[in-house]
Formats: C-alpha cells, sequence, structure tokens
C-alpha cells in the first residue's frame, strides 16, 4: 500500500490544485477491504477495477469518469531460471493470485475454462501483485498472475528476474469513478483535469 500511494501523490496533488480543495489520498491492505470501503461508500473518488465497476455504479453510487485507453491483460511470469515455458506447465504446480476478487484472478480462472486444458493447480492468494511478485522469487511458487501494467510498474532490475511464460485476456482497464454526493461542477472539473495529456495513472496495483 505505500508504495500504491507514493505512485499516485503527484497525482492526488496535481488534483488537489486544481480542484482548490484538499484531496486525501488512501488505500487498503487488500482487495477485500477495498471492496468493503466502497460497498460503504466511503471514498469520493476510486479507482476501480473493471470487473467490480458494475456493482459499484448500480449499487453503491459511484458514476464514471474516465478510464485507461490501455485494455488489462493478465500474464503469468516464473522466474528466469524456471524450467516453466508454456500455461500448460502449471499443471500441477503452485500459482500465486493477488486476491479472489482481482481481475487477473477473474482472467486466469476463465483461462483455463476457456481452454480446455485439465490442469491441477494450487492456488495461493497473496493480497497484492507485489507479495505475488515476493513469492515468486523467493520459490515459495512456481508462478504469479499479475497485470501487465502493474509489472511494468516495478523497478527494471527486478522485472529482469522474471520471464513471461502466457498472456491472456484483453479487457477495459481501471475505472475511476466519483460518487454521486459530489457536487456536478466537482465531477466536470475533475473530468476535464484527467482528460488532458500525460494525466494517467502509473502503476495499477
Amino acid at each position: 500500500p505505500q508504495q500504491l500511494l507514493a505512485s499516485y501523490q503527484p497525482l492526488a496533488d496535481a488534483l488537489s490544485d486544481n480542484l482548490s480543495r484538499s484531496i486525501l489520498l488512501k488505500t487498503s491492505r487488500d482487495f477485500q477491504m477495498f471492496q468493503q470501503k466502497i460497498i460503504s461508500e466511503q471514498y469520493d473518488f476510486a479507482l476501480l477495477q473493471p470487473l467490480f465497476y458494475p456493482d459499484a455504479h448500480e449499487l453503491y453510487g459511484y458514476e464514471p469518469i474516465v478510464q485507461l485507453a490501455e485494455p488489462l491483460s493478465a500474464i503469468v511470469l516464473v522466474h528466469k531460471s524456471a524450467q516453466i515455458h508454456n500455461f500448460s506447465d502449471l499443471d500441477n504446480l503452485t500459482v500465486a493470485l493477488p486476491s479472489p476478487l482481482a481481475a487477473v484472478t477473474k482472467l486466469f480462472e476463465r483461462e483455463i475454462k476457456q481452454n480446455g486444458v485439465k490442469m491441477m493447480v494450487r492456488s495461493v492468494y497473496t493480497k497484492s501483485h507485489d507479495r505475488c511478485y515476493q513469492a515468486v522469487l523467493s520459490r515459495q511458487v512456481d508462478a504469479c498472475v499479475s497485470a501487465d501494467r502493474s509489472f511494468k510498474g516495478i523497478p527494471i532490475a527486478v522485472q529482469q528476474k522474471f520471464k513471461e511464460v502466457a498472456r491472456f485476456g484483453s479487457i477495459p482497464h481501471v475505472i475511476l469513478v466519483v460518487h454521486k454526493r459530489v457536487s456536478e461542477s466537482v465531477r466536470k472539473n475533475a473530468a476535464a483535469f484527467f482528460l488532458q495529456d500525460k494525466i494517467v495513472p502509473t502503476v495499477v496495483g
């Protein structure tokens, strides 16, 4: 969470200046707690994974502002020295996933079903993408499923310790939403701010 906050703080500061009001940046220790905060409508603005957006919009009063144009793809990462070369090699291995609720987890499950692959995969939930990477590097698991954009956000030196053995899914990426209690003028100003060139998040956790 601290790395995530540090990544987004400059964006929050710029939005605060643009709206002429204080923006307090918050996150949660895992996906489940974040989801509960959305359900209890604690956030004024939030970045949502696409699979959770319909409920947030229809049930909890969140309206869309902008969405990353780049599609979300899931990637399977292994240690660069591992003798794992493709998706089917994961049979009978242990795979780390951020959370049962994460979009990449749903894409991974869908990939297994759609391809009719008869695989026995032991899943371990690490609560974050960073812990997923750490589990591979410490050899606690054989592979990690993450988001391509999240992986690109970690240091190059760390990226070079992995190899990608599979990539799948291409769904709409994260959506920035605002709660309906926020005034219409603030919503419009926020939308105009985020639609500026180069105003895009650098890391999706």
